[in-house]
């Protein structure tokens, strides 16, 4: 069994008082970036009138020992003997405006764990010292002027993380592919657990600069669901380095279970550890205390549901390749494959010829310049002598013959026919 007790506005309140209570703790931009809320709806069996933003606490003892951070009245309903309130963490305060009349513009650069903790300071967080390498440095025109959220979520964007109000009321940062915390969850009480996809291992990351329209791109990799795409304004080649380094090798998995029985307390990003399965991070918990077990509901989406981010970053790469490597000629069939001749020839008057090599699926590279609906869309060699290659819904198949000595002839490339 478990007891509750339940403070509204400095007034108590145990479990003969109290109807339902539930807990949701959300990341508001999925698991990339942004910040988690949580919000406590509870149902209580009283005639006490509360006022808005009072403070609301809950402790639970017993078969699960757990305590949460203060909650802040957002709104009360009234129906029969019943009071229904909703309220939500202290990371509600950062809907406020950043007070920076301590800022000055010819002060700048700030060092970032300066303004955080004023954040903290304003927005009634235990008094914060962090330090966040993310982004060392801000700006007056990154804070000037903005919400406190706003603030946070650059920070959040451009260090890959998210921001989230700890149990004992301390403004904390979780990076990207990381937990806040871990429960664990007894399988045999519980619903099933269903994942649903996986992404990863990150093996590459292409990051896009949203004040340049610059990308940035480190590590490699030729499947979608190996490559992560980030955004933020400052992203350059060292901050995707540093993005890659935190993301290599690891994996995303997008799940579901309905009913997790767990007897510890879910904190902002929570990984649930089911037996032997580790690294399920939930984006939305729903915890639901009930007289003999607590259950959570958890789930987290797909970072993203096709290839259509992937193609697009590709398509950035080839363009910005080709603009800046740009080459005019045309494409020749010689006895060896498809080369590309430009318009000068070499010195002898032959014809300058390059051969296309495959750097991935769809794009072929020659000269170190990269080619788009140029190339075939695949080449697949069906003999030694026998080469098919597909163009959009056409195939063409090049084939020779060879000598004893090497050489080809009778070079033919003949269109096959569609069914």
């Amino acid at each position: 069994m478990n007891d509750y007790t339940v403070t509204v506005g400095g007034i108590n309140f145990d479990g003969r008082d109290i109807a339902s209570i539930r807990l949701i703790r959300q990341s508001e931009n999925m698991p990339v970036k942004g910040i988690v809320s949580s919000e406590l709806i509870m149902t209580l069996r009283t005639a006490e009138s509360f006022y808005p933003n009072a403070a609301v606490c809950l402790s639970v003892s017993g078969a699960a020992d757990m305590s949460f951070c203060p909650h802040f009245i957002s709104s009360i309903k009234r129906r029969g003997g019943l009071v229904t309130i909703r309220a939500f963490d202290r990371m509600r305060m950062t809907e406020n405006d950043f007070r920076d009349g301590s800022y000055k513009e010819a002060d700048e650069p700030f060092v970032t764990s300066q303004v955080l903790g004023d954040i903290a300071s304003q927005c009634g967080f235990k008094p914060c010292s962090m330090s966040f390498s993310g982004v060392p440095r801000l700006y007056y025109k990154d804070i000037h002027g903005k919400k406190i959220r706003e603030i946070l979520n650059h920070l959040s964007e451009n260090g890959v993380g998210v921001w989230y109000c700890s149990d004992d009321e301390e403004l904390k940062f979780t990076p990207f592919l990381s937990a806040s915390g871990s429960v664990g969850v007894d399988r045999e009480k519980s619903a099933p657990l269903y994942i649903h996809s996986e992404k990863g291992p990150f093996t590459a990351v292409y990051a896009k600069n949203t004040a340049t329209g610059q990308v940035f791109s480190a590590g490699s990799g030729s499947d979608f669901r190996n490559m992560l795409k980030l955004s933020g304004k400052l992203f350059d080649d060292e901050r995707t380095g540093s993005a890659m380094t935190l993301a290599a090798q690891k994996v995303w998995r997008s799940f579901y279970c309905a009913h997790a029985h767990i007897s510890a307390a879910p904190c902002g990003l929570t990984e649930f550890i089911f037996g032997d399965i580790f690294g399920l991070v939930s984006v939305r918990t729903e915890v639901c205390f009930g007289a003999g077990m607590v259950f959570a509901k958890a789930e987290t989406a797909d970072i993203c549901e096709d290839e259509s981010d992937y193609t697009d970053l590709l398509g950035y790469e080839l363009r910005r390749r080709i603009e800046a490597d740009r080459k005019y000629g045309s494409t020749v069939l010689t006895e060896k494959g498809v080369g590309f001749t430009g318009d000068t020839g070499t010195d002898l008057g032959e014809a300058d010829i390059s051969f296309f090599s495959a750097v991935g699926d769809r794009v072929t590279e020659f000269d170190g310049a990269m080619m788009d609906g140029v190339m075939p869309d695949s080449i697949t060699a069906v003999s030694d002598t026998v080469t098919r290659f597909v163009y959009g819904n056409t195939a063409y198949t090049l084939s020779y013959d060879e000598g004893e000595d090497g050489a080809k002839s009778n070079i033919r490339l003949t269109k096959e026919e569609s069914n």
